[in-house]
């Protein structure tokens, strides 16, 4: 069950994969000054951000424990995690999750692996280490996802997103002779794909310093994972995704799906993304048919060009099209895609 909840990474088949890897290869390699030191403010925020009680990693120390023990630890802890920058490494024993389950919504056959979510525990002192390393990445640059995605994102909610989409929707039906075409795409898998080398290279690309372009391939190699399932359990090392329940992954996942929202948007569609969930608005005139058909297969195939490209693929079961119309043409047809019918 965890090798299908973590799959391998897929191996290296196109020339720009190969290409990515030498680019972040040699960014890793800069010359860089030496990181400002984490400070006991800094510090002593982070760990106050921690949940007092809840759940905990493997052999973990519950938060409030931590923090009744704040005056004995803070030293050790300023100085183990002020190494950790200097080194750019990220403390193997802070990487072990332990996986846990729980049902998705509306999911009700436990036994398909679609219907569960897997959980990774952390050790606290790790995650501490995390929310300092992403106030310093807000800090270098407070802007690292793009305007159309609204998840893990400070201002933005679930609210904020349905209202924007019904709006965008609104007006176009409001238009006489329009109709909009919406594609609403699934990648498989998402963040438990999300492939090291392309994240890496996003942060890169947006001019991430070198020392904390560092820690974080640190943080994200040399991971290990237990799952807990059924009375049993099992290991396995990852060689990819971002561990659903680190504090970083969130960022991590909007910094690697950035480049399919700006591509689309730079092809001339409307986007919008909350977190992995993407959907692409194509106005049309109703007696242009064909010409939607068009820029359906276009918005399509650029998706799935860009997955190709990233390591990740889309499922067909759950990626669909709909068309809204103020008044729908009975004698519309539904259309052929790269993937099947909409």
């Amino acid at each position: 069950m965890l090798q299908a909840f973590s799959p391998d990474e897929p191996p290296d088949n196109m020339e720009y994969h190969i290409h990515i890897h030498k680019v972040v290869n040699d960014a890793l390699e800069l010359t860089h000054n030496p990181p400002e030191k984490i400070t006991m403010s800094e510090l002593r925020a982070a760990m106050l951000d921690n949940p007092s009680y809840g759940a905990s990693g493997m052999g973990d120390i519950p938060g409030f424990i931590l923090k009744l023990a704040w005056t004995s630890i803070k030293e050790p802890l300023l100085n183990l995690f002020n190494a950790s920058l200097n080194l750019s490494y990220f403390p193997d024993k802070l990487k072990i999750s332990k996986v846990v389950t729980i049902q998705k919504p509306g999911k009700r056959d436990l036994s398909q692996i679609k219907s569960i979510r897997p959980i990774s525990l952390l050790p606290l002192v790790g995650k501490t280490f995390e929310r300092i390393i992403l106030k310093r990445l807000y800090y270098h640059n407070p802007k690292w996802a793009s305007d159309m995605q609204y998840g893990f994102t400070a201002h933005h909610s679930t609210e904020l997103t349905n209202f924007n989409l019904l709006s965008s929707i609104q007006n176009t039906l409001n238009q006489r002779g329009k109709g909009l075409a919406l594609i609403s795409l699934d990648i498989t898998g998402a963040f438990d794909r999300a492939w090291h080398t392309a994240i890496l290279h996003a942060l890169h690309q947006k001019e991430c310093p070198t020392y904390l372009l560092r820690t974080i391939k640190s943080f994200l190699t040399n991971r290990t994972a237990t799952l807990y399932y059924n009375k049993g359990f099992s290991t396995h090392d990852l060689s990819q995704s971002t561990p659903q329940g680190a504090i970083l992954s969130p960022f991590l996942w909007n910094v690697f799906i950035d480049s399919l929202l700006t591509s689309l948007t730079n092809k001339g569609f409307q986007v919008q993304a909350y977190a992995d969930d993407i959907c692409i608005l194509i106005p049309y005139n109703k007696n242009q048919i064909l010409a939607l058909q068009q820029e359906i297969d276009k918005a399509i195939n650029a998706a799935i060009e860009w997955g190709d490209a990233h390591k990740v693929s889309f499922n067909d079961k759950t990626t669909y099209c709909v068309h809204n119309s103020s008044r729908r043409d009975r004698n519309q047809k539904y259309m052929e895609t790269p993937w099947s019918d909409l």
